[in-house]
């Protein structure tokens, strides 16, 4: 069943979690493509106060 557009934007919040000193950066695998890499990201919803509270939540969520 096809899911009703949405009427505002929304507001995707994303993470970069890095390991400067090692050179690495953490990536996930996707849920429908796990042959693709991507980064932490997900919606700013409304227990975040800031989007980096936001990009935050979903780095520990996903990683």
């Amino acid at each position: 069943m096809p899911k009703e557009p949405r009427t505002t934007p929304r507001v995707v919040c994303v993470s970069i979690p890095m390991a400067s000193r090692q050179g690495k950066v953490l990536m996930i695998t996707s849920r429908k493509r796990s042959e693709r890499w991507c980064l932490p990201k997900g919606g700013w919803e409304t227990i975040d106060v800031t989007l980096e509270a936001a990009a935050s939540r979903e780095a520990l969520e996903e990683g």
